[in-house]
């Protein structure tokens, strides 16, 4: 209950009094920088990253307040060895344009107004 009112709460900070309509219709692709950090920040969160498959990253949706959000759709094993299933990983940038958190599973991901393409950058984890 707890991880669901502080995600709710990330949220309405960022997005504020704008609608989604609004945030939708802003839309823009990830630059490098913004790639480069989720590839960084999925070697520590990921418990395989190595097996990611089936990778898509969403176009930034922009928050009031200067903020962005992203959101990360890949298949990857767990610690059991087993793929999950693509899940969306919801991620917020700050105004400065530096990752904030990451939130798995989250269903703002989820909303068929967000633009999708594929990522193939993420497969650089299998490299290292």
């Amino acid at each position: 209950m707890i991880r669901k009112l502080t995600i709710a709460a990330v949220v309405l900070a960022l997005s504020g009094c704008q609608t989604a309509q609004e945030m939708f219709a802003h839309q823009k692709p990830v630059t490098a920088d913004m790639k480069a950090q989720i590839v960084a920040g999925a070697r520590d969160v990921l418990k395989d990253p190595y097996s990611i498959r089936d990778a898509e990253i969403s176009y930034s949706v922009p928050a009031q307040g200067g903020g962005t959000f992203v959101c990360v759709k890949a298949n990857a094993k767990n610690g059991m060895g087993g793929y999950t299933g693509r899940k969306g990983w919801l991620i917020p940038f700050n105004k400065a344009g530096r990752i904030m958190n990451a939130f798995e599973g989250h269903p703002f991901c989820n909303y068929t107004e967000i633009k999708y393409q594929p990522f193939p950058e993420i497969y650089k984890l299998r490299n290292i």
